[in-house]
């Protein structure tokens, strides 16, 4: 299928929550494997990028570590690009719990009606994009092997190399008022916020 690859991003440095994000429990399982288990059925191709692989020796999904390292998330989009099965992968962060299986299944038909494009991600009214809870494609990897030749190790750079889609925060907010969708775990508060 054209869009049947997730990708679940399990690192990062974790300065604010004071440990590790990856290691977080939701309802019993560690917070990548609980998101993976929300897009599985959405996604048969659901790909956990982490630097510690031995956290998920007990999951079915498939595990790897970044390819090039030290890239942050525009590494792990890399290896999952890679990896992935599916011309075009959805990503999202261990640290964004609220699955909007409906939003994704837009941006899914979105990308099935017209596959025009490279990227598919919600641009705010703010101006600012979040480069999760979005869609990339294979033909990212031989920009993204670009970025890594300058140092330049932002998502958020792709987007004015290759044909990018915009969601817009309107269009977007009728499947998630609140914002949920969007919300990120940076904190302990953000956790005890999340658990409540």
């Amino acid at each position: 299928m054209l869009t049947d690859t997730a990708i679940i991003l399990a690192g990062g440095k974790s300065k604010r929550m004071g440990f590790d994000k990856q290691e977080v429990m939701i309802d019993g399982k560690l917070a990548a494997v609980y998101i993976a288990d929300l897009l599985s059925e959405v996604f048969s191709d659901v790909i956990i990028v982490s630097n510690k692989p031995h956290l998920y020796s007990h999951t079915n999904y498939p595990v790897l570590e970044d390819n090039i390292k030290n890239f942050g998330p525009l590494g792990g989009l890399y290896t999952g690009l890679l990896h992935g099965k599916s011309d075009f992968a959805y990503l999202l962060a261990c640290d964004m719990p609220n699955v909007n299986l409906d939003y994704i299944r837009f941006m899914k038909g979105l990308i099935e009606e017209d596959p025009g494009f490279e990227i598919l991600v919600t641009l705010f009214h703010d101006g600012m994009t979040e480069p999760f809870n979005a869609f990339y494609s294979k033909a990212n990897i031989k920009v993204i092997e670009e970025l890594f030749a300058e140092d330049k190790p932002r998502i958020k750079e792709l987007y004015d190399r290759v044909p990018t889609r915009y969601v817009s925060e309107t269009e977007a907010r009728r499947f998630s008022p609140d914002w949920s969708m969007f919300y990120n775990m940076n904190t302990k508060g953000d956790l005890e916020s999340f658990r409540r």
